[in-house]
């Protein structure tokens, strides 16, 4: 077997993330007296990424100066191509985006007179192009970036070059998730994750995984994305990648606020923030600010949000980055219209309208922007009762519902139908709010979007004091009035004697875990008093506590509302529901097969909780190569079996799967698969867990 050498040994460390090792080869070869130009060039420029990669922005662009003094005492053209491309990454990742675009266009004019003619180092032409087409998504040059990056793809895949066609993939993932493909987002950065299993490369890994984690929160498949993001942020400190947990961190804030768990939320935006600070990249802490001062705004703490404010303020001014022009607008337009006066709050408009007049940017800005601009002139309608608001309403209303139904958003299908809500309620029409109100409830059910939930409950609150208050002489909103009161009565549940016991049960199992969890956390705050500091280890073990009392409850509710059936229709077809689950929650790289399905009398929504149980589960604890959802037709009922082929469930624990607070992992209440059998049982079908060689749920629908 041929040896290997040092320069081969040093890149396959940095391809598997082992960066010390990687950094202790690369010092020692540095200090040979007799080390080749290629080699120098090589190993520098390597171990500047390993810096960037760790964080230590300040040292790389040391150790980035002493190259460029170097670079003309530098004889090989390769040499200047592999710095340029290097000088690219370097001031990307330290957002020094316009010094960046600078030195790949360098590098590009560079490879196009010395190498192109003879097809000379395709491999560091298309890194170029990688880098040129990132740094242009940064710029808002949307269609440079989409046409270098796909280039750059198109030329690591001739190469068979893994580790550049991995992030040309992650950035293009990226490019989609901001223009708000969601779904052709998600594709990618699982092909990119596929691909980085199969030739190890663990940052490219790393990044996917991460950012796959963030499409998941968007999409509405909060506990998936709580999974892959804390797996990731382990990994990512593992290997010192700072900038990436620092991101990953971000996302966590991002799960949290939405599951209304605002210490949590707090904790992970500020970790972000104090790890960008230490980076010194104003870029990213822009956004750290961003997330910050939103949070706090919505939580009442002003003089907080004011002075995360002025930190922002004094960065855009700085810098004049586009990216952080679009989070200052935003953070003082939310702050105006939160908090300010009748006048500040005009003057937020003009904040949106900057976002939302710009013909290319992130959809996620887009969206806040739309939202807030359509709250102000809701209130700006209810005080004046303009006709003039009529029209540019509609107009937001349009432009929310068509990004929705690109994205298939639940969150943004249920914002947008509360704000629709609101604006009935002002024109009188209270059937139609009321209808608007559920049907946002609907689409963010079973989705851990708690905070969304309490807002649609508080509008529903709200709408029926005002409707109880309406005089007995308007008949048709008497009318409306019955028709509610109708509807709420139908939702009610009818609990037996039995079931009565069963609550009562599983009450007493609630109280009992939920006192342990609170005693721990009283503990924590008295050792801290007592000592009267902060101790970081504590408030770490007073989150960990209180997210799992928060899970307590929530998965308490979903079993107490899993019998209960608010909307039964007639002639779903499973097709639909499983296709939609399918394309939520499964992986590309699990092969999924699935045949023809029958239509059913069923609750959509609660039938679409059971799939996505099913297949998350499948996923999270079986991580199997293949699911398949098949339909068998007997004389008097359909049999509908769910397999996959990954990890079994052992014979032991078989009979206890469905049985109520049964778990294999620890601090979890087991609740899922009891409420696929309550959710089963209340349409009078059957759920059971066949005993063979994969592991199988078969669900028998009577006809």
């Amino acid at each position: 077997m041929a040896k290997i050498s040092e320069v081969e040994k040093f890149r396959k460390l940095i391809h598997r993330g082992f960066y010390r090792d990687a950094l202790s080869i690369s010092n020692k070869q540095l200090k040979r007296k007799n080390l080749t130009e290629n080699n120098y060039v090589t190993y520098k420029t390597n171990e500047i990424k390993i810096l960037l990669y760790q964080g230590k922005n300040k040292k790389a662009l040391q150790e980035t100066d002493v190259l460029i003094d170097r670079l003309t005492k530098i004889k090989a053209k390769i040499s200047h191509l592999k710095i340029f491309d290097l000088l690219g990454e370097v001031f990307l990742r330290t957002g020094d985006l316009e010094r960046g675009q600078h030195y790949v266009e360098q590098g590009e004019e560079l490879y196009k007179l010395e190498f192109e003619q003879s097809n000379k180092h395709p491999n560091c032409y298309a890194s170029l192009l990688l880098q040129k087409g990132s740094i242009y998504n940064l710029m808002e040059k949307k269609k440079d970036s989409i046409k270098y990056l796909n280039k750059s793809l198109s030329l690591s895949e001739e190469l068979d070059n893994d580790s550049i066609r991995i992030l040309c993939i992650n950035q293009l993932g990226i490019y989609y998730g901001r223009l708000g493909d969601l779904f052709k987002s998600k594709n990618y950065f699982e092909d990119g994750l596929s691909l980085s299993e199969k030739s190890e490369y663990k940052f490219g890994l790393l990044l996917c995984k991460s950012n796959l984690g963030y499409i998941h929160f968007v999409l509405g498949n909060i506990n998936l994305a709580e999974k892959l993001t804390e797996e990731c942020i382990s990994l990512f400190l593992d290997s010192e990648n700072i900038p990436s947990a620092a991101t990953a961190y971000i996302n966590l804030g991002n799960i949290n606020r939405a599951a209304d768990r605002f210490i949590d939320s707090y904790y992970y935006y500020n970790k972000s923030l104090q790890l960008r600070k230490s980076l010194k990249n104003e870029l990213y802490v822009a956004e750290s600010l961003y997330h910050l001062i939103i949070l706090t705004v919505e939580n009442q703490m002003e003089t907080y949000a004011k002075a995360n404010l002025e930190q922002l303020s004094l960065i855009n001014d700085r810098t004049k980055i586009t990216f952080i022009e679009q989070y200052y607008h935003l953070a003082q337009g939310y702050v105006k219209k939160t908090v300010g006066t009748i006048k500040e709050k005009k003057e937020a408009i003009r904040n949106f309208d900057i976002i939302i007049n710009q013909k290319i940017i992130d959809n996620e800005l887009t969206v806040f922007a739309l939202l807030n601009k359509f709250d102000i002139l809701l209130e700006d309608l209810s005080l004046s009762k303009s006709d003039e608001i009529f029209p540019k309403l509609a107009d937001l209303s349009k432009k929310l519902t068509d990004i929705a139904n690109d994205n298939n958003s639940s969150s943004l299908f249920a914002e947008t139908y509360i704000l629709k809500s609101r604006l009935a309620l002002i024109e009188g029409n209270h059937s139609y709010a009321e209808e608007l109100l559920y049907e946002a409830k609907s689409k963010i059910k079973d989705k851990n979007h708690d905070k969304l939930n309490k807002q649609i409950s508080l509008e529903i609150e709200l709408l029926n004091k005002h409707k109880i208050q309406i005089s007995d002489s308007e008949k048709t909103d008497t009318a409306d009035l019955d028709d509610f009161i109708g509807k709420m009565s139908k939702r009610q549940t009818f609990i037996t004697k039995e079931s009565q016991g069963e609550l009562i049960d599983y009450l007493n199992d609630l109280n009992h875990d939920v006192n342990n969890h609170l005693n721990t956390i009283i503990m924590f705050c008295e050792l801290m008093i007592m000592d009267n500091k902060i101790n970081m280890e504590f408030l770490e073990k007073i989150i960990k506590k209180s997210k799992q009392t928060s899970s307590l409850f929530k998965q308490g509710l979903r079993y107490i509302e899993a019998g209960e059936l608010l909307n039964l229709e007639n002639g779903i077809d499973l097709n639909l529901i499983v296709e939609m689950v399918r394309e939520l929650i499964v992986p590309r790289k699990v092969n999924f097969v699935k045949t023809d399905l029958p239509k059913v009398n069923c609750d959509r929504e609660k039938i679409k909780q059971l799939f996505s149980n099913l297949f998350e589960n499948a996923i999270i604890h079986g991580n199997p190569k293949s699911l398949k959802v098949e339909s068998k037709e007997a004389k008097t009922h359909w049999n509908i079996k769910i397999s996959n082929d990954g990890a079994i469930i052992p014979k032991n624990l078989r009979n206890k799967i469905f049985d109520r607070g049964f778990s294999t992992r620890k601090g979890n209440m087991g609740l899922g698969t009891s409420i696929m059998l309550k959710i089963s049982e209340s349409h009078g079908w059957n759920l059971t867990l066949e005993d063979n060689n994969l592991t199988t749920f078969v669900i028998s629908i009577p006809k």
